[in-house]
């Protein structure tokens, strides 16, 4: 009798602890479903004769994604925070790669806190607004990187008549590693509105999620006097300054070149490094493509497997990190 009383209490313990939780506990106890997305126009922008925007608002910023976190805080002002965030599909799979504060936020300062549960949203290209589960897969705060992976099988449609159907994502974020110039269009892809969203304290509550296209040029490929370089893995990467507008939401979202090619992962507003903080108007920062191809490199050795991620380069072409190995 003793036994079975210890077993509901713990049963009723586990339950309880699941939906204390965000039910992250049950959530992960479903089975992936499988997703069938629409065929999409893969033309690029030299095809179409179009400018920098229009090719990317028109097919490449499907390969940004919203990233919903959940922090359960358990504080005397809220037991449950949610920000929006911006992410990044880097291969066919569904590997996101989006900023360490999804994995690592800070709630107050000098006080972090790892999420309960984190959700995507796909671009408005998709004209779908379902939530689905992103699982963690690593985090770096030093590089200010962090890559998560769709818990759901993802299929698309290859034609328009939907006869041929293909596993995995149409349209990803290729890296470009060639130098970017200043004075280079460049297009930011990421959130519009995640702070409208931050004060809800359910993933479930929010029902306004939004991309934002916006254009501008790369203001300087070395923004050291502004902000520190970043120094990971034994090397130092400047940071991108561009003119697009971007703000906090937008953290991990893409900088596209005027192709439609990856040349950074927005980082989010430049500040005056005041006491109150004062963002800087018309400049925004970006890691830049070497560093988050570094990364992923790293992270692919520490787990032993291969992440993939496609390169563009005018010296190598076109080609897979696998494929240089």
């Amino acid at each position: 009798m003793f036994k079975k009383i210890c077993l509901s209490i713990g049963f009723v313990f586990l339950i309880s602890v699941g939906l204390l939780f965000g039910g992250c506990w049950m959530i992960d106890a479903q089975d992936p479903v499988d997703v069938y997305l629409d065929y999409l126009d893969t033309e690029s922008a030299a095809d179409n004769e179009e400018n920098a925007a229009e090719y990317v608002a028109r097919k490449q910023q499907a390969a940004v994604v919203s990233v919903i976190a959940t922090y359960n805080l358990r504080t005397d002002y809220a037991s449950s925070y949610t920000q929006v965030y911006s992410g990044v599909i880097i291969d066919s799979d569904g590997y996101v790669l989006t900023t360490s504060s999804v994995a690592y936020f800070e709630y107050s300062t000098g006080h972090y806190i790892q999420p309960s549960t984190v959700y995507a949203v796909l671009s408005d290209v998709y004209d779908n607004d379902a939530r689905y589960r992103l699982m963690y897969v690593d985090h770096d705060t030093q590089a200010g990187l962090a890559i998560y992976s769709f818990r759901d099988n993802f299929y698309h449609y290859a034609d328009q008549a939907k006869q041929e159907l293909v596993p995995g994502f149409q349209i990803w974020a290729n890296f470009l590693m060639n130098d970017v110039s200043v004075g280079a269009a460049c297009v930011a892809v990421g959130n519009a509105v995640g702070a409208l969203n931050s004060n809800f304290g359910n993933a479930n509550m929010i029902t306004y999620v939004q991309q934002s296209v916006t254009q501008g040029i790369v203001s300087s490929i070395d923004a050291q006097q502004a902000v520190p370089d970043v120094f990971y893995a034994g090397k130092t990467f400047p940071l991108l300054l561009f003119s697009a507008p971007a703000n906090e939401n937008m953290y991990g979202g893409a900088l596209f070149d005027e192709n439609g090619y990856l040349i950074g992962l927005v980082r989010g507003q430049l500040t005056d490094g005041s006491a109150s903080e004062i963002c800087l108007e018309r400049v925004s920062a970006a890691l830049p493509a070497s560093l988050l191809a570094v990364y992923i490199d790293s992270v692919s050795e520490q787990l032993q497997r291969v992440i993939p991620y496609t390169v563009v380069s005018s010296d190598a072409g076109s080609y897979t990190n696998t494929e240089a190995a």
